[in-house]
């Protein structure tokens, strides 16, 4: 089938076109909405959150063994100064089996 007619044919014409703009703004206009809300995201930290990554900072960076304390009780017991109370030990002791049972409770 031949459309002879000029004026069908310019309308069919105007319409795709103007179809066309109109994909291209709503698909611009997507993209600055996607574009925009990303820009404005953010992410804020609570004080506590920032609180407890500080805290894990100094465990991660606080070794494991104080040499220096090390060395000082050797060096205690070495010389035959290091004494330790019965009493301490026994104190000592049974405050941390307390402490446990609370922490089962």
């Amino acid at each position: 089938m031949k459309i002879s007619d000029d004026k069908s044919t310019q309308d069919l014409t105007n319409y795709i076109r103007k179809t066309l703009d109109q994909r291209k703004v709503i698909h611009l206009e997507a993209n600055n909405f996607n574009n925009k809300s990303i820009s404005e995201e953010r992410v804020e930290l609570s004080r506590k959150a920032s609180d407890i990554n500080r805290i894990r900072e100094i465990v991660r960076e606080t070794p494991d063994i104080r040499g220096a304390r090390v060395a000082l009780l050797r060096e205690k017991i070495a010389s035959g100064n290091y004494n330790v109370s019965s009493h301490e030990i026994a104190d000592k002791m049974l405050r941390e089996h307390l402490q446990e049972d609370t922490l089962k409770s």
